[in-house]
């Protein structure tokens, strides 16, 4: 009898995801997003709020089953369970409002120079409702889907997974392009970008996905609320003080990023990923010889299976860039 240690892809539970669980997330979260999107627009053509949380529920219900399918421990891997120091929620929020006053004259001056080119940019213009109640439940959805949906899937499940196998700065960039293309909209190429790089950053920093929930939160409440209540005194105010806007947010985001990673350096043990556990079992040679074969026909179906959802998710999204690039369409994916 012989000792062999039996991996956890297909027995017992891992605590990380891998490169090929980030493209497979992607992947299928993309294709479920389609068809749970479409559906909710049929039955409830005149809510929209109920198809912004139904696919975002879809995006965090593709990382949760899918983690507890695979044996995967959904809390670790995500970072859900991670310690968050209380100090840290001024902080994101201060970073999340510097980050809007920096992006919003870049955002303008993109859309400009997009538009010279020829190039449609869909508006983003939206219904939010024309009663209170309306109005608050849009807010709602915005601004608690996104952060909650959005931030499972693309920094719990990609980023975490990419940074595994490919270290957490490949990982950090590689997971926001995925973030911008998953907009697919030539007007929402750079803000979404450079958010996914800040949200991921908070996250491997702070060493918890909270911290990019609430960034990712506050961006998109303070957007909808100044569209509702306050845009025309945005509008005045942005006119005088666009400059100053970009030059004081880029300070106060890069200050509290500095400030958040000093202050993260200096603790001992923040957060950090167990070690997978491996359970250990005694088999015959024969046996080893079925495991090792039942493990690398598993892996390679795997890792096949993978890259194609991957590919098919961002032939997906890059076709429907073009179209809306294009004028063909004008509503996002």
């Amino acid at each position: 009898m012989s000792r062999i240690e039996i991996r956890p892809y297909i027995y017992g539970n891992r605590n990380v995801f891998d490169k090929f669980d980030a493209l497979f997330l992607f992947g299928i979260a993309i294709l479920a997003y389609q068809i749970t999107g479409t559906i909710a627009v049929l039955v409830a053509p005149d809510y929209e709020f109920v198809s912004i949380l139904i696919t975002q529920l879809t995006m965090f219900f593709t990382v949760y089953i899918y983690a507890k399918a695979r044996g995967i421990r959904f809390e670790n891997a995500t970072r859900f369970n991670a310690p968050f120091t209380w100090y840290n929620i001024p902080l994101m929020i201060v970073l999340a409002l510097g980050l809007i006053f920096f992006m919003i004259p870049i955002d303008s001056w993109f859309t400009t120079l997009l538009e010279s080119l020829n190039i449609h940019v869909y508006s983003g213009e939206t219904d939010l409702g024309s009663t209170t109640a309306t109005q608050l439940i849009m807010l709602f959805a915005y601004s608690f889907g996104p952060a909650f949906g959005e931030e499972f899937l693309m920094r719990g499940g990609i980023a975490n997974g990419l940074s595994n196998s490919m270290g957490k700065w490949k990982a950090i960039f590689l997971s926001a392009a995925l973030f911008s293309l998953m907009h697919t909209n030539p007007g929402q190429l750079i803000h979404p970008f450079v958010m996914g790089v800040v949200l991921a950053y908070v996250m491997f920093t702070t060493g918890s996905i909270w911290a990019a929930s609430i960034i990712h939160f506050v961006n998109n409440f303070t957007v909808v609320a100044i569209e509702l209540w306050f845009l025309d005194d945005f509008n005045a105010f942005y006119e005088k003080n666009y400059i100053w806007m970009m030059i004081v947010g880029l300070v106060v985001a890069v200050g509290v990023l500095v400030l958040v990673t000093l202050l993260e350096r200096k603790k001992s043990a923040r957060y950090a990923v167990v070690e997978d556990k491996q359970e250990e079992i005694v088999v015959d040679e024969e046996a080893q010889k079925l495991i090792a074969i039942q493990y690398e026909v598993a892996n390679r179906t795997r890792r096949i299976l993978a890259r194609v959802l991957f590919y098919i998710s961002v032939g997906i999204c890059v076709i429907t860039f073009v179209a809306v690039a294009a004028g063909f369409m004008d509503t996002v994916v």
